[in-house]
C-alpha cells in the first residue's frame, strides 16, 4: 500500500449478485451485477529510508499502528461475444470512510489513507481462442486532502487458457499515483473437470455459453496512502498552524510531532483529536 507495509495475513470478502442472459441467437452475452467487498489491514512500518529523523517508531517498526476496515459496494455491466467483451464498472467506498464522508484513515503518526472511488471501462478482444488481449481505462477519486491519488489511469492484460480449468494471465496497469505495476494470476474452475466431453468441447467452441459461468472482475479494494504533512498523529481535521502560518522550518516540525502525540491522549470515538 504505497510506502507503508501490510503486516500480518487478514481475511477479505467479495460477493457478488447478478442476472446474465443470452440474444436470441446466442451470438452476446449480457449481464449485470453488483456486490460487496471488505478489506481489512494490518498496518506495518514504512519502506522509507529509516535514518529520516522524524519517521516515528511506529512507522518503523509497526508500534501502535493501527487495523483499518475498508469497504465498498460494486456495480457491474458487461456485454461478451465470442470475439469481444465489455465491462463498465463502479467501485463505491462505504462505511467509516466512504465516499463523501471526508473521513481518510490514520495509519500511524506519519502516514494517512483513504479507499478509493474507481470508475472504468474494460474492452477485451479475442485473437485466438484461448487467447485475449484486452485494454481498459479507469478514473479514481481519492479524498485526502494532501497529494491525492484522484486521476485517470490505464491498464492492459493478457489471457492464456491452458485448459478449460485452468487460465492463466498478466496485468499491466500505471497512474501517477501507483505508477506502473505489474500483476500475474492463475485461475482455477472449480468443477469443469467433472464435464463430459461433449459438454467441454461446447464450452470451448463457444466462449459466449462459457462466459456465463465466469466469475465477475474488478473487485479489489482499492487504497492509496500518503505522507501525512500537515495532519499527523491520530488527526483527521487538525492542521498544524502557528498564527496564520503553516509550520513548515524544521525545529516547528519536531515540535509539531510532540503536540500531536500528546493530543492522542484527547482523541475521541470517530478518531478525530479534541481541540
Amino acid at each position: 500500500m504505497g510506502t507503508t507495509k501490510v503486516a500480518g495475513t487478514t481475511i477479505s470478502t467479495s460477493t457478488r449478485l447478478g442476472y446474465r442472459w443470452l440474444n436470441k441467437n446466442r451470438s452476446w452475452m449480457f449481464g449485470v451485477n453488483a456486490g460487496y467487498d471488505s478489506r481489512p489491514m494490518n498496518t506495518g512500518g514504512t519502506t522509507d529510508n529509516t535514518d529520516d529523523k522524524y519517521v516515528t517508531s511506529c512507522a518503523i517498526n509497526s508500534a501502535n499502528c493501527e487495523t483499518l476496515f475498508f469497504q465498498q459496494v460494486a456495480l457491474n455491466l458487461e456485454a461478451k461475444s465470442d470475439k469481444f467483451s465489455a465491462s463498465a464498472y463502479g467501485l463505491v467506498p462505504v462505511g467509516q470512510y466512504g465516499a463523501g464522508t471526508g473521513n481518510v484513515a490514520v495509519i500511524n503518526s506519519r502516514f494517512i489513507a483513504d479507499n478509493l472511488s474507481t470508475y472504468g471501462l474494460d474492452i477485451g478482444y479475442k485473437v485466438k481462442p484461448n487467447f485475449k488481449l484486452s485494454l481498459g481505462g479507469y478514473y479514481q477519486i481519492d479524498e485526502k486532502l494532501d497529494t491525492p491519488a484522484t486521476g485517470f489511469g490505464v491498464k492492459t492484460g493478457l489471457t492464456y487458457d491452458i485448459t478449460n480449468e485452468l487460465q492463466a494471465g498478466v496485468v499491466y496497469s500505471y497512474d501517477e499515483n501507483f505508477e506502473s505495476r505489474i500483476t500475474g494470476n492463475l485461475k482455477w474452475r472449480f468443477g469443469s473437470g467433472s464435464k463430459t466431453k461433449k459438454a467441454e468441447s461446447l464450452l470451448a467452441a463457444n466462449p459466449v455459453i462459457q462466459a456465463l459461468s465466469a466469475t465477475p472482475e474488478n473487485r479489489d479494494v482499492r487504497v492509496a496512502n500518503t505522507i501525512d504533512h500537515l495532519e499527523l498523529s491520530c488527526l483527521n481535521s487538525w492542521r498544524l498552524t502557528k498564527g496564520k502560518q503553516s509550520i513548515f522550518r524544521e525545529q516547528d516540525v519536531a515540535w509539531a510531532f510532540l503536540v500531536a502525540f500528546r493530543r492522542c491522549k484527547a482523541r475521541d470515538s470517530s478518531g478525530r483529536v479534541k481541540i
